[in-house]
């Protein structure tokens, strides 16, 4: 463990944000969209982009970057787009999990 100590220093703090009243991760259940037989899903309440995760039948997929071939993509904060060769199986489980904008 390392020890700081600050002598003769004010700290001024402004424009903090309280969240204590908010849960940041919430999990979806995009399941139900699955008898669309699509790749594309709705995210309700819209998501904030950097903090989403997605989870299929309890895998962890990877996200699509500019330089990363991944298994999905968003393609705004309310669009999530899976990039499977085929839809998921209605019996699958789709859970997105990600703060509320």
């Amino acid at each position: 463990m390392t020890l700081v100590t600050i002598y003769n220093s004010t700290i001024t703090t402004t424009n903090l944000t309280n969240i204590t009243n908010r849960a940041r991760l919430v999990t979806h259940d995009l399941s139900s969209q699955l008898a669309n037989n699509s790749l594309i899903f709705t995210l309700s309440p819209p998501a904030v982009l950097d903090t989403v995760q997605i989870v299929v039948d309890g895998l962890t997929l990877k996200p699509s970057t500019n330089t990363i071939v991944g298994d999905y993509r968003l393609n705004n904060a309310t669009q999530l787009e899976l990039l499977f060769s085929n839809p998921l199986s209605t019996s699958s489980t789709i859970l997105a999990i990600y703060e509320e904008a």
